[in-house]
């Protein structure tokens, strides 16, 4: 694909809300593979819609409907497949009957769809477009599941015209996992017969637990903390914080790509949870709570023998959830945590440099990052790189109204109010997409919408207010200078 043709379909998913409710065409713009095995055929879930769906995908310029069912299938399953004879067609979508080109292997132990996963982490697009590949009966496909449920009925009958292919189930994949690796991946299929031989009222406060981890790893949150932050330190140190953050989660992210490390309930058929997270390493949620509570740390000097124990115990309960949840390998998480304190330790260093010229020139700080956004999602179109690209944009569009701060050092008595408000909205907001949304360019639109509606809301609530009607307070950049001083003299 051209760096033309990159910058195209990049713009066109972040911007096209309107034209993705427009009616369908007359010509055909897509081509879809139904791949058979016995009873069962190949699906994919989605991960901007979470919906269950079939290998298919837009034709590109020049391209054939088999060739665009071949790249689609291989793109989002990783299988290599020969398009053979057309069992349909809709308005817009042909429909073939695919054959694959060599064995194909298929976990025995059944997933939350009651399907066989396949070697999902494989497939180019794995982690952008969709986070699972499965083989599954699809007369036993909710049409909840689907997301274009009005297309179960002809589908199946399409599947009874396909020819079928040979399928071999193995316990599970033979990978170069460590011996440590394989002992939690025998866990966690351990955890999740004791997991289902729980009562009711067992299975709802495990869940309520897990719902507790994606909580806690909600950008909205690191947003919030961030704006929390600013409550005890002054404008030029929020500044610092909110760059460096931004910056960190956009290496991590660069980071678990180039590694292509996949989660352990990959590896088997874990499915407690529902998951959002599908690199073990890094895990930018344990890098990002390792860094706040370090710094945290610092930022009660005078309790902090009781804050130091408390925020220990805060990432070592984060760190058993993501575990516990099939999201990390205790020690991709370890080494998350310890990326996470060479953060902290270069945010030290940053704090004595002087940052006049970051001061007064913020905005063209954030030009620089959403550029840097947008050069990494021509490569790795992600959702979390779009919404961090709305993100940035509404930060640029807020520091130009009022006294042009994006952040100011003290806030209002709202501000916990807001707080829970927000994170209530958000919540709502993932209920709205879920059950009400399944068109996937609409889906990007929505999502990466709720972001700035955030930013906005908090902004209007006069949360960022100018720390001059304040009076004088220590800051807190004196008080973490102070503080590193004494620990630098100490050590002398």
């Amino acid at each position: 694909m051209s760096l033309r043709t990159r910058i195209i379909h990049l713009i066109f998913l972040t911007f096209s809300v309107v034209t993705s409710f427009s009616s369908y065409p007359d010509e055909i713009s897509g081509a879809a593979c139904i791949i058979r095995f016995n009873d069962k055929m190949v699906f994919t879930q989605e991960i901007v819609t979470n919906k269950i769906s079939i290998p298919a995908g837009g034709l590109l310029d020049g391209e054939t409907p088999k060739n665009t069912a071949r790249r689609e299938t291989y793109e989002e399953t990783g299988l290599l497949v020969k398009p053979m004879r057309e069992l349909g067609r809709s308005k817009t979508t042909v429909f073939f009957d695919c054959v694959p080109a060599g064995k194909v292997q298929a976990l025995k132990p059944k997933n939350r769809y009651q399907g066989n996963n396949l070697r999902t982490w494989k497939a180019p697009h794995y982690g952008v477009e969709v986070n699972l590949a499965m083989i599954a009966d699809p007369s036993t496909i909710v049409g909840s599941q689907y997301r274009l449920p009005q297309q179960l009925p002809w589908l199946e009958k399409m599947f009874s015209r396909a020819a079928n292919n040979e399928i071999i189930y193995v316990p599970s994949f033979n990978t170069e996992r460590s011996l440590v690796e394989d002992i939690q991946v025998n866990f966690l299929n351990q955890l999740e017969q004791s997991y289902f031989s729980l009562s009711q009222s067992s299975q709802y406060t495990v869940q309520i637990l897990l719902v507790v981890t994606k909580l806690l790893n909600s950008p909205i949150l690191i947003f919030l903390i961030l704006v929390w932050a600013c409550r005890r330190i002054d404008y030029q140190v929020g500044l610092k914080l909110l760059i460096f953050t931004v910056t960190i989660n956009m290496l991590a992210l660069l980071l678990q790509r180039s590694l292509n490390y996949p989660s352990p309930n990959i590896f088997a058929s874990y499915y407690i949870t529902d998951t959002k997270t599908w690199f073990s390493l890094p895990s930018i949620a344990l890098v990002n709570w390792s860094f706040f509570c370090l710094l945290v740390r610092d930022f009660f000097k005078e309790e902090r023998r009781y804050v130091s124990w408390l925020a220990l115990s805060f990432l070592s309960l984060n760190m058993s959830l993501v575990v516990l949840e099939g999201s990390v390998f205790l020690a991709d998480g370890l080494v998350s945590i310890f990326i996470g304190f060479v953060v902290y330790l270069g945010f030290k260093k940053w704090l004595g440099i002087d940052s006049t010229y970051l001061k007064e020139h913020v905005r063209l700080c954030l030009a620089v990052l959403l550029v840097s956004c947008f050069i990494l999602a021509l490569f790795w179109p992600l959702i979390t790189l779009f919404s961090l690209m709305i993100i940035l944009a509404t930060l640029i569009l807020v520091s130009y109204s009022g006294s042009g701060r994006l952040f100011g050092a003290w806030m209002n008595k709202r501000f916990y109010t807001t707080f829970f408000a927000v994170m209530s909205v958000d919540f709502l907001l993932t209920i709205i997409f879920h059950f009400f949304v399944s068109e996937g360019k609409a889906m990007v639109a929505l999502e990466m919408l709720r972001y700035p509606v955030a930013i906005l809301f908090l902004y209007r609530q006069s949360m960022f207010v100018d720390k001059g009607k304040h009076g004088d307070r220590t800051s807190g950049s004196e008080v973490l200078s102070n503080h590193y001083e004494e620990s630098y003299y100490s050590n002398k």
